[in-house]
């Protein structure tokens, strides 16, 4: 696991989203994580980003599939033991909330990142259904 801080923005192929993956690469001071539903576009989005000597890294995630969010919190527990910024900047279905994500992906709270006003263990949040279950992994 690592000790780098990280920030994550979803629904950042183009427009704000993208415009915050590339602040953020210059700005701060860890991994940056552009997120996506399409993983083609999101690659062609890292690459673009690349192409301008900035270093993002990808992860598929589709706001409506339980699967999809199941499988980035796995990743942010393991690679980095929690998520030290959200950007929830993807477009939301009325029976989606931002809120139900946030509190899925970062479920028991997350890591301290030098220098940030982030505290350990943020708020837990009761999302509604149909995310309710999610639980950070064991």
């Amino acid at each position: 696991m690592s000790s780098t801080c990280l920030a994550l923005v979803t629904g950042a192929i183009k427009g704000l989203g993208f415009a915050i993956v590339r602040d953020l690469c210059w700005r701060f001071p860890g991994d940056v994580v552009l997120t996506a539903q399409d993983e083609v576009r999101g690659r062609t989005a890292v690459q673009q980003l690349q192409a301008n000597g900035l270093s993002p890294h990808f992860h598929q995630l589709d706001i409506t599939d339980l699967q999809s969010i199941r499988a980035l919190r796995d990743f942010l527990h393991k690679e980095y033991g929690g998520l030290n910024v959200l950007v929830n900047n993807a477009g939301m279905p009325s029976r989606v909330s931002g809120w139900d994500l946030a509190g899925c992906v970062l479920g028991g709270g997350y890591s301290h990142c030098e220098g940030s006003q982030a505290g350990r263990g943020g708020a837990r949040l009761q999302p509604e259904p149909p995310l309710w279950d999610l639980e950070p992994p064991p």
